[in-house]
């Protein structure tokens, strides 16, 4: 669905040294061919042949495979064989639950600490998450996802508490698969925008239990999506 040099979910550090940049250029764009399904759930890994792809070394691209075996979207076998994480009802039940729990805490938090730039940056993500949502075109869903992404990790990052973002951090590109998951099964993203607008307006009126709430319904009707599509 994207370019082998097109990342679109990364948590990239821009201060990171050369070595670092390196690792982290393969690990965005190994996430990012894994979350958009270019590498299908259950494909095998041929690591030389996956870093001649994306003109990365050996070992940056090793880094990238065990940090995404860490965040279970690689599985690495016996015999040191790689295998894109499956997609079963057990991880879907296991993410919706994982996000619903750290999610709402996050937002709750986030309420109280955000930083009005912050507010105003996640109002602008949530607009173009609506324009975006109204096309049915494949490469304005790749983009709406980036965003959706983009809108769920400002606000982990604004609650203020390190452990928590941490861990959304880890959990959040396996639940953005689920968008390209949906996309192909015809859901679009229009359907969750008045989740975001929610969210949004709450977080504008400090609000934190409004906030949970609405993030709350957010993850519980994508989870009600998603398992109504499998």
């Amino acid at each position: 669905m994207v370019q082998p040099d097109k990342v679109l979910f990364t948590f990239r550090d821009n201060g990171a040294s050369s070595a670092e940049r390196q690792s982290d250029g393969a690990l965005d764009h190994l996430r990012t061919m894994i979350i958009t399904l270019d590498l299908e759930p259950g494909a095998v890994i041929n690591e030389p042949a996956l870093a001649q792809q994306l003109g990365f070394g050996r070992t940056p691209l090793h880094v990238a495979i065990v940090k995404l075996a860490e965040a279970h979207l690689l599985v690495v076998l016996p015999h040191r064989s790689v295998v894109v994480a499956p997609l079963s009802i057990s991880d879907l039940q296991q993410i919706y639950e994982a996000r619903t729990v750290l999610e709402c805490a996050a937002v709750r938090l986030a309420a109280q600490r955000m930083t009005q730039t912050q507010i105003d940056m996640l109002d602008e993500k949530e607009r173009v998450l609506e324009t975006l949502a109204q096309s049915p075109e494949a490469a304005d869903f790749c983009r709406w996802a980036a965003v959706h992404f983009e809108f769920h990790y400002l606000i982990a990052k604004a609650c203020g508490n390190e452990y928590l973002s941490d861990s959304i951090r880890r959990v959040l590109p396996a639940s953005m698969r689920l968008d390209f998951f949906l996309f192909r099964r015809g859901a679009k993203g229009k359907d969750r925008a008045k989740y975001h607008v929610g969210i949004v307006e709450a977080l504008k009126a400090r609000d934190g239990q409004a906030a949970e709430e609405a993030m709350r319904r957010h993850i519980a009707s994508s989870k009600e999506r998603t398992l109504s599509l499998l």
